[in-house]
C-alpha cells in the first residue's frame, strides 16, 4: 500500500493505530450502556470514599471494557442541561438503569442516571467522578452515586 507521495505504509502500524483508536470495542466488552449482560463489579454512595478504595476491593478488571454509571439529583430546570454537557462527554441517559432506592422525591429535583461505556483506569474514575459532581453541583444538585458495571468472568 502507498501513501500520497508515493512512501510505503506499513499495515502494521495501521493496525495499531486502529487498535489504540478502538480499544474498549468489540465482542468482548458490552456494546452499549443498556447492554443485558453487565453486571455491577464496584458502587459506592459515599463521596468521601476514594474511588481505588472501592475498585480495589471489587472484582473490577482494569484495562477491559465497563460502564461507568452515575446517579445525581438535579433541579428540574436544569436536567436538560446535564444531559447536553454530560453529552459532550460521551455520557448518555441511562432509561433502564436501576436506581437508588427513595431517591425521586417531590422537591422540585429529577433522579438522572449517566452512563459512559469505556476502558477506564482508577485515576479515569475517580477523574469522571469529579467531573460529573462539578456538573451536578453546577445545576443545584448532587450525585447520590457511582456504579462500575462490566460482563461476568
Amino acid at each position: 500500500m502507498s501513501e500520497p507521495g508515493g512512501r510505503r505504509r506499513s499495515s502494521m502500524r495501521w493496525d495499531r493505530l486502529r487498535a489504540f483508536f478502538t480499544r474498549g470495542v468489540g465482542a468482548d466488552g458490552p456494546s452499549s450502556v443498556d447492554d443485558d449482560r453487565i453486571v455491577i463489579v464496584a458502587e459506592s454512595d459515599d463521596e468521601a470514599v476514594a474511588s481505588s478504595i472501592v475498585l480495589d476491593s471489587s472484582p473490577w478488571r482494569p484495562g477491559q471494557p465497563a460502564v461507568l454509571r452515575h446517579f445525581l439529583k438535579v433541579a428540574d430546570d436544569g436536567v436538560e442541561e446535564v444531559v447536553r454537557i454530560a453529552g459532550l462527554n460521551d455520557y448518555q441517559v441511562d432509561i433502564g438503569a436501576a436506581g437508588l432506592a427513595g431517591a425521586g422525591e417531590q422537591d422540585g429535583t429529577g433522579v438522572l442516571t449517566l452512563a459512559k461505556l469505556a476502558v477506564f483506569t482508577t485515576v479515569d474514575v475517580s477523574r469522571e467522578r469529579s467531573r460529573i459532581a462539578s456538573l451536578a453541583s453546577r445545576q443545584r444538585g448532587t450525585v447520590l452515586g457511582w456504579q462500575v458495571l462490566q460482563l461476568p468472568e
